[in-house]
């Protein structure tokens, strides 16, 4: 198919070398945007592929300065008329390629690794650690746990996303309670933070890496949830730590499931309504995993905060977590909200969207496993709140 296509396309011009420049180009103005263009089986939604290539042949028909700003290419300014028909002619050729070659491949989401060792064996030996701990951890040896009873009730997870040689140990205490649960799960929805994108909902379409393995995209919740106007960008999920760091431990208690991460920045009480409700439609089913993280107050001159002897910065973080935990035990979604716009909590948003997700589903008991401040487990002049729960039908 791309043969036939790109002879049809290039009986135009046999400049080839010209248009493997183009190609480079075009790859840098697809980027992430090109899964918007697919429908989902691959192939240009309706209206998209014509509408990106006369954009894009618009671009090169431009000015200078307008095709300098526009950051697509530069071409030879001694014939611009010859050059300008010859780039939009060959950028056309090369996005149309660059779409049907999505068609074939799904590039996988490349893991970070800030947060947790890239060497296989050392991930293995820091969860073992995680999980085994019986001072910050549960204390449990996944190893010798057995697969629960179906009648067990499903539960939803809200955990931490710090590094693993803090934040870790907390987070084994929630995904310990899946221990004694059966974890069949057709698909795990993860409601993470955007960090850098405060105010964008952001899907991936990807599937995930760790150096644990890989897991698939639930491509139908991806679909309905995109047709509902989420944004699917994954420049926001390349760089961001959030929901990356709760798969080593899916993969470690062997949970073999399709993953639908979202990312989840700033948003009102409204916006969290809305996507809760989005987000519920594609997880009611029982054999659906629901998780959200975020990480509670930032304090010390790490996070553009007074330098304070340890225990001072340890106990004024604990201070200002009290309120915080309390309005996500509670549930109060407009609390949660309302505080955390005077907080340095990462993950409101997402914990809004998290706690009205499970307020649908019914997962109204919780449980608060552990709490603690980074600086309870390594020594440090800044601090973290870390804090993991259980919710359950009520």
């Amino acid at each position: 198919l791309e043969e036939t296509w790109l002879k049809r396309r290039c009986e135009l011009s046999s400049n080839l070398a010209a248009a493997e420049k183009l190609a480079i180009s075009a790859g840098e103005v697809l980027g992430s945007q090109s899964s918007e263009l697919l429908d989902k089986e691959g192939a240009p939604r309706a209206g998209h592929s014509g509408a990106s290539c006369n954009a894009a042949s618009a671009a090169c028909s431009a000015g200078p300065s307008q095709r300098a700003s526009s950051g697509l290419l530069e071409v030879s300014e001694a014939s611009p008329s010859a050059a300008n028909r010859f780039a939009a002619e060959h950028l056309q050729v090369v996005i149309d390629l660059a779409l049907l070659k999505r068609l074939r491949t799904n590039v996988p989401r490349r893991a970070l690794c800030k947060y947790f060792s890239q060497d296989r064996q050392e991930l293995l030996a820091s969860l073992h650690s995680c999980f085994q701990d019986h001072h910050f951890g549960p204390g449990v040896d996944v190893g010798l746990a057995t697969q629960g009873c179906s009648s067990r009730p499903p539960a939803a997870l809200f955990v931490p996303h710090g590094a693993f040689c803090n934040s870790g140990f907390v987070a084994a205490h929630a995904y310990a309670s899946l221990l004694n649960r059966p974890r069949n799960f057709s698909k795990v929805v993860l409601i993470g933070n955007n960090h850098a994108a405060w105010n964008k909902i952001a899907l991936c379409d990807q599937k995930w890496t760790t150096p644990l393995g890989s897991f698939e995209l639930d491509r139908a919740g991806f679909e309905r949830l995109s047709a509902s106007g989420f944004l699917v960008d994954r420049a926001v999920h390349r760089e961001e730590h959030s929901i990356e760091n709760q798969l080593p431990f899916l993969q470690f208690l062997n949970v073999n499931a399709q993953i639908l991460p979202i990312g989840v920045g700033s948003v009102s009480l409204d916006e969290a309504h809305r996507i809760a409700k989005a987000i519920v439609e594609v997880s009611k089913s029982e054999d659906v995993l629901l998780i959200g993280t975020s990480d509670f107050s930032h304090e010390g001159p790490a996070y553009g905060g007074p330098t304070l002897s340890m225990q001072d910065v340890t106990n004024l973080t604990i201070r200002k977590d009290s309120p915080l935990l309390a309005a996500v035990q509670a549930m109060d979604v407009e609390q949660l909200l309302s505080l955390g716009r005077g907080s340095s909590m990462c993950g409101v948003g997402a914990a809004s969207v998290f706690l009205l997700c499970c307020r649908h589903l019914g997962y109204t008991k919780c449980r608060l496993l552990k709490y603690l401040v980074n600086t309870m487990v390594t020594p440090c002049d800044s601090t973290t709140g870390f804090a993991s729960m259980l919710f359950e039908r009520g």
